[in-house]
């Protein structure tokens, strides 16, 4: 019931103000039942039986199908449809990995709401804007993990960009290498002719089993291009962990960023607030174009006959039950 709703639309949808005659209907048959008078004008009624059976209980029904009838005619002459979209996508597509730092220097706020926060709203705006491309999403921390291979799901792609938080897997150290790692083992079997990595971290390289170093190496055999993004105003942030409240600058290695960047094709861009951030990913969305067409058929389906039938099916029974069990003789 909660898809047929959702993808009901009505071919003449200004015929359904015609309910409002329903409401109106009712007032008239109120005001008209208050106003009817007896024909015989009696001294007292003491005598007389109160009515009883099934007629008097039930005299109202024929006005009531009366009205469900109507309705429902309206509704039909309404025109109800059903819309159901296809999107197909011809051309050559684009293969990308989202690869996202969740330390917990994520969490500072010199980008608004935090810096986590601010990447993961602008990841979800440049996937939504590139539909026929497979993108997939990496996160690494102290660890490397696979949210999502690639898929041009985005809607999926998307739940799981809102499901990103700094967790005890991925949380206090960074290691650049095992993230990029991760993403080449995710691109390397692909048959795309472009394959891009997106990049964007906050931090230095401390630890990790594969080095920034060989993950640069494997990419450029796999003819990766990896787009770098250093996430962080140069302004002091006041930290307070275990240790006691104190002011430091959380540096990311740029150089090394732009030497990534540069040694596999890609580009370097610093984030600095949430709007170079936004530019940052329009860039790469504007470098890194798909040829790819998107066609949209819709298919409709006539929903009218049933509310037609049953409008007849009420007023032929208002009819029936009018001139037959609630007759009214002179």
């Amino acid at each position: 019931m909660e898809t047929w709703l959702k993808n009901i639309e009505f071919a003449y949808p200004w015929i359904l103000y015609g309910l409002i005659v329903i409401p109106l209907l009712i007032i008239w048959y109120i005001i008209k039942s208050n106003k009817q008078k007896p024909s015989l004008l009696i001294s007292t009624t003491k005598f007389l039986l109160k009515p009883k059976g099934i007629k008097s209980l039930f005299f109202h029904i024929p006005f009531v199908l009366r009205c469900f009838g109507l309705s429902f005619l309206i509704i039909a002459l309404a025109r109800p449809q059903l819309k159901f979209s296809n999107q197909s996508f011809e051309g050559q597509g684009i293969d990308i990995m989202l690869c996202l730092d969740v330390s917990g220097s994520m969490y500072h706020t010199d980008i608004l709401p935090n810096r986590l926060e601010a990447s993961k709203e602008v990841a979800k705006d440049f996937v939504q804007e590139r539909p026929g491309d497979r993108i997939g999403l990496v996160v690494f921390g102290n660890n490397g993990l696979t949210m999502c291979p690639l898929t041009t799901d985005n809607s999926a792609l998307i739940e799981q960009i809102n499901n990103i938080t700094t967790t005890e897997l991925t949380g206090a150290a960074t290691v650049i290498g095992t993230g990029i790692a991760t993403c080449i083992n995710r691109l390397k079997d692909s048959k795309s002719k472009t394959k891009i990595i997106i990049f964007l971290s906050d931090g230095v390289n401390s630890s990790g089993a594969i080095s920034p170093e060989t993950a640069i190496e494997l990419a450029k055999v796999f003819n990766i291009k990896i787009y770098t993004i250093g996430i962080g105003s140069n302004n002091k942030i006041n930290v307070t962990r275990r240790t006691p409240s104190r002011e430091r600058n959380f540096e990311f290695d740029e150089q090394f960023l732009v030497r990534m960047a540069e040694r596999t094709g890609g580009q370097y861009s610093h984030a600095g607030n949430g709007e170079d951030l936004r530019e940052a990913f329009e860039n790469i969305s504007h470098l890194e174009k798909s040829t790819i067409q998107t066609s949209i058929t819709t298919r409709v389906e006539e929903q009218f006959l049933p509310f037609l039938v049953i409008g007849f099916l009420f007023v032929f029974l208002e009819i029936l039950l009018r001139y037959s069990v609630f007759r009214k003789f002179p």
